[in-house]
């Protein structure tokens, strides 16, 4: 008894050949739908260090028992491994404080070339599409919170009004070159 199919032989036959999985597992795409969300995040903020509580925060935990195997959970595999060793996971706590640490040393280097420029030049015009244009944009997006971007402290904010930083940019049309 042949069994009814919206799709003929050739369909599934083409399908087969390339690898189409036919049974989703349920486990395996709630696991692949957090890790996009925590690349997402990587990919905004350049950091893991996801504020708690957070259902984000919660999954990350759990990624470091299921690595250890802890909790009788059910282990990480060696592609799950993988994935999360690319986005340069926090396996351990201290990793995650290490990351922190090197993204607020980042941040005061930047914000260093930025108070360095105002010295020299006496504004904050920066070059239009440099690389230091680009972290001005995103520290203003950072302090209004847009796009799920880590807030700016508020002594990241005095340090920025010290030295005259416009949060809203005057002359939006107008870009130096």
């Amino acid at each position: 008894m042949k069994r009814y199919s919206p799709l003929t032989d050739d369909q599934i036959r083409l399908l087969d050949e390339i690898d189409f999985p036919w049974v989703v597992d349920p486990y395996e795409a709630r696991w692949d739908a957090k890790y996009q969300e925590l690349v997402d995040f990587y990919n905004k903020n350049g950091h893991l260090w996801v504020e708690r509580p957070s259902a984000l925060y919660s999954w990350i935990i759990t990624q470091r028992r299921k690595r250890r195997g802890k909790g009788g959970t059910i282990p990480l595999t060696n592609e799950q491994i993988r994935l999360l060793d690319e986005i340069d996971f926090p396996w351990t706590p201290t990793e995650g404080r290490r990351q922190r640490e090197s993204f607020e040393r980042k941040w005061q280097s930047r914000y260093q070339e930025l108070a360095d420029f105002y010295k020299e030049h006496g504004h904050l015009k920066v070059k239009y599409q440099s690389s230091l244009y680009y972290w001005t944009v995103t520290q203003r997006r950072r302090r209004r919170g847009e796009g799920g971007r880590t807030p700016l402290t508020d002594e990241q904010i005095q340090l920025m009004d010290e030295i005259h930083f416009s949060w809203t940019p005057q002359n939006k049309g107008q870009r130096e070159e």
